[in-house]
């Protein structure tokens, strides 16, 4: 048996609502897809720089090149996050916010 497979069935054992499943398998298939394209790095929580501080060194380029010159470089969390931001960033992959 693969380690795809063993996942999908995991999720089936664990999960009864047919929705909550589709979506589990979904988030689970990006992962496998991270995992194979990066290594286990891809499941690391944290990284080994901080993200804030590189966007912050590379504001003017990103602005350069987004043809934007009004971006701001935030850090939230659940508490502190915009209304309407609906997700929150993880290690690697940051969110844009506009308004």
């Amino acid at each position: 048996m693969t380690v795809v497979s063993d996942w999908k069935e995991e999720i089936k054992k664990q999960i009864k609502d047919q929705k909550r499943v589709i979506g589990a398998f979904q988030f689970g298939s990006y992962i496998a897809k991270e995992v194979e394209k990066y290594g286990s790095e891809a499941m690391q929580l944290k990284l080994p720089f901080s993200e804030v501080e590189l966007l912050n060194e590379n504001l003017e380029l990103i602005k350069l090149l987004t043809k934007t010159s009004k971006i701001s470089i935030l850090e939230f969390n659940d508490k502190t996050k915009p209304k309407k931001v609906k997700t929150n960033p993880i290690p690697g992959k940051p969110i844009l916010f506009c308004e």
